[in-house]
């Protein structure tokens, strides 16, 4: 149940909900792509990084682990092809937000 790109997710209470990782990260990686090509490029990942940053670290429950906030674009790009795909994308938000400090049910409202 930690890992963000499950379908389930924990409340406070204690109690199990449907979660949908790629429908939450999905309007956000087609924001950031701006040529709508189905990809992101470099420039493009740069703005994107940062405003992602901004938004978690603006989360009460964030850390300060956070400001790091790991990755380059190459490592993102798995497959050296110098675009981040959707796949590379939710993959690499998922890394991120296992040890980010904020709860599964509360991504909605930071994303």
């Amino acid at each position: 149940i930690v890992d963000p790109a499950s379908s389930k997710a924990m409340d406070d209470k204690g109690e199990f909900h449907n979660f949908d990782f790629k429908g939450i990260l999905k309007p956000l990686f087609d924001l950031f792509d701006k040529d709508k090509g189905g990809t992101i490029s470099n420039e493009e990942f740069m703005e994107c990084h940062s405003i992602l940053l901004n938004s978690v670290m603006m989360h009460p429950e964030s850390s300060e682990s956070d400001a790091v906030f790991g990755g380059d674009f190459s490592s993102i790009d798995s497959n050296g092809d110098n675009e981040i795909d959707f796949g590379e994308f939710v993959a690499w938000q998922s890394a991120i937000l296992k040890d980010c400090g904020i709860p599964k049910h509360v991504l909605p409202e930071v994303m």
